[in-house]
């Protein structure tokens, strides 16, 4: 990858890639359920397949009234 800032070239020798195919994997459950309220627990795991190999957790808590 190359480019210019300003009037100067640079160029980049990173050759990892930023992109890739995605895993996600999704759960969750309604803890609490009323009439007037809701409560539910969502968990999300992410896997990025490149050579930077990204993982992420992502646990979400929504109350709903």
């Amino acid at each position: 990858e190359s480019y210019f800032i300003g009037e100067q070239y640079v160029y980049n020798q990173d050759t990892r890639k930023e992109d890739g195919f995605e895993l996600l994997l999704n759960s969750g459950f309604r803890f609490f359920n009323t009439y007037d309220m809701k409560i539910t627990i969502n968990f999300t795991f992410a896997h990025t397949f490149n050579d930077y190999k990204s993982d992420s957790f992502v646990l979400t808590i929504g109350y709903l009234r």
